[in-house]
């Protein structure tokens, strides 16, 4: 199925790579193109880093040694790592060792014993094995020019032997990091029971509270340049330190970082293996933990304005009811936000950092003149911005982000009317539920309903189309029957099963954010025929309304008490799904 639905789509891999540019003069050749983009992919957060060398180096001071208590990496039994490597993923491909992840799991038994025993070494010492350190690199072309280095993005595969190492020593750290509540609440990325959905959730309702108040809300969205190719390991470690990792452990973590390198790879050949000195490993599972470790204290540097973060996706926005409030408010944060990532040796990217406005039109227009001026230049005001995949617009209507979804699923439902002769029933199914209904649910917490029926329907006439293409039937023919013989939901049922979803993990904790859902029981005691329904809360405005903790109860309540009391989420996916089917 997928092979006919590539054929389909324009595709490139990096064997297309006949020639490229360096110093202004067309190369190739193999080899030479590898050597070159090589270069070119080390050379990224060195040659960022140099920014950073002239100016007078005062981090040390920000951080604080007053971690809640030690870390060390534990010694585990060759049980655990034979249980670790059977979950590695078959289709991953081999590094440099050729080692496939298929052989390393058919032979789980007998490697795991003299694995442990590398593993438990490595803690105890405080060495990362240097034969896992080095990555097999693959130019991705992204767009553009093909000619042009620029557009090449490197994709790292390193050792699959490395990722079981890296996959304990990052479920220790990331339990410590949870125990003591060292990681912000802000931070979204990498985070188990988390994602970027909540964080979207998150980050609306505040600004719908903020309109309900009559007030605007300014927004400030941060690009960081190569963020995670450019992290100082000299700081990252002092950060490790301050929460806690100390001894062998931080020997181990500095050892993992160091005397790493790459080689890349070009017509299914290796050439010129170079050093990598800055950034966390890509491909690494650690990688990630450790950037959101380095980037954790972005947010103490603010006085006015509040963050949602994902990963290095940084949105900072405060509340005003005055242009010179606002403009106060951005001016004094932002400051604090530039100071905090030059003493963290991190850039700020201008060109792709965003100033937005948002709130009632009539409001806007007073706001008319807010401009914020970063690294002396100022930032571009924008109307609308995709932020996490969701496109924000300056007055919260959705507007934009729908007209896109629209165009993008009719193309892929314009691929199904291609190849639907070449797939059964089943390969459709599966196409309609990974290409197309994925994005027609992603993020739809959001900007699903919000009083925008028209926008509503016009999605559920895609979703219909979709399953009339799945049984191949006309396009006149009934919508209903099509979905009833698909047992599909309509996209309002889904999107109702999703927010009762949100909040049952909410309530019970199976969410890592603070519950804002309240029962009427623990405002009143009154023995009411609905004290154990949610609460909503109270709201001036219709854009209030639309905050979860109003939006998200309405369905919430619709449903009846012994399925709210679902003794597992398994079960109250089951319960909730047939609930909303039967109404």
């Amino acid at each position: 199925m997928w092979k006919a639905i590539k054929e389909t789509l324009p595709h490139s891999t990096n064997s297309d790579i006949n020639a490229i540019y360096d110093d202004c003069k067309l190369r190739a050749g193999s080899m030479t193109i590898a050597t070159i983009l090589n270069k070119y992919f080390t050379s990224i957060g060195k040659k960022i880093q140099k920014v950073f060398t002239n100016l007078p180096t005062i981090w040390p001071d920000n951080i604080k040694y007053n971690y809640p208590s030690e870390f060390q990496l534990l010694s585990v039994t060759s049980d655990y790592v034979e249980s670790e490597l059977l979950k590695l993923k078959s289709n991953k491909s081999a590094g440099l060792d050729k080692i496939s992840v298929r052989m390393m799991k058919d032979a789980a038994g007998v490697i795991a014993p003299v694995l442990t025993r590398i593993i438990n070494n490595s803690f105890l010492n405080g060495c990362f094995p240097k034969r896992w350190k080095s990555a097999k690199v693959f130019a991705l072309f992204k767009d553009g020019e093909r000619t042009s280095k620029d557009n090449y993005r490197p994709i790292s595969v390193l050792p699959a032997v490395s990722k079981v190492i890296e996959r304990i020593a990052h479920d220790q750290l990331g339990s410590y990091l949870k125990e003591n509540s060292i990681l912000t609440s802000t931070q979204f990325g990498f985070r188990a029971n988390r994602s970027t959905e909540m964080a979207l959730t998150n980050f609306t309702d505040d600004i719908l509270k903020h309109m309900d108040n009559k007030q605007v809300t300014g927004v400030v969205y941060l690009d960081l340049k190569k963020a995670f190719d450019t992290v100082n390991h000299q700081v990252l470690m002092k950060k490790l330190k301050s929460v806690g990792v100390q001894g062998q452990t931080l020997c181990w973590f500095q050892s993992f970082l160091s005397n790493r390198s790459q080689q890349t790879i070009i017509a299914n050949s290796l050439y010129e293996s170079l050093k990598i000195t800055v950034g966390v490993p890509q491909g690494s599972i650690l990688g990630p933990l450790l950037f959101i470790i380095y980037i954790n204290g972005v947010q103490s540097c603010l006085e006015n304005c509040r963050m949602v973060i994902f990963a290095d996706d940084i949105a900072m926005f405060c509340p005003a009811s005055t242009a010179v409030e606002l403009q106060a408010k951005l001016d004094f944060d932002l400051q604090g936000v530039m100071n905090w990532l030059r003493n963290n040796k991190l850039l700020l990217n201008v060109p792709k950092s965003k100033l937005m406005i948002i709130g009632n039109s009539r409001k806007l227009k007073e706001f008319a003149n807010i401009q914020l001026i970063a690294n002396d230049a100022p930032l571009e005001r924008v109307q609308n911005f995709k932020y996490l995949g969701v496109v924000i617009d300056e007055n919260l209507s959705w507007k934009s982000h729908i007209e896109k979804l629209q165009i993008k699923v009719s193309q892929r439902l314009g691929i199904l009317r291609r190849i639907k002769h070449l797939l059964p029933k089943h390969a459709r199914i599966i196409f309609v539920n990974t290409m197309i209904t994925s994005l027609l649910d992603y993020g739809s917490l959001v900007w699903g309903d919000k009083k925008n029926k028209i926008m509503m329907d016009s999605l559920q006439v895609l979703h219909n189309k979709a399953a009339k293409l799945v049984l191949d039937r006309p396009m006149l023919s009934s919508s209903s029957d099509a979905l009833r013989m698909l047992h599909w939901s309509t996209l309002k049922q889904r999107r109702s099963i999703r927010k009762c979803l949100y909040v049952y993990k909410s309530i019970n904790g199976i969410n890592d954010i603070d519950n804002t859902f309240i029962r009427n029981a623990d405002v009143h005691g009154y023995n009411t025929r609905h004290k154990n329904d949610l609460r909503p809360m109270k709201s001036s405005t219709c854009k209030g309304l639309l905050r979860s903790n109003c939006d998200f109860i309405a369905d919430w309540n619709l449903l009846d008490e012994n399925i709210r009391n679902s003794s597992s989420l398994s079960n109250f996916k089951r319960a909730v799904f047939k609930f909303f089917k039967s109404i």
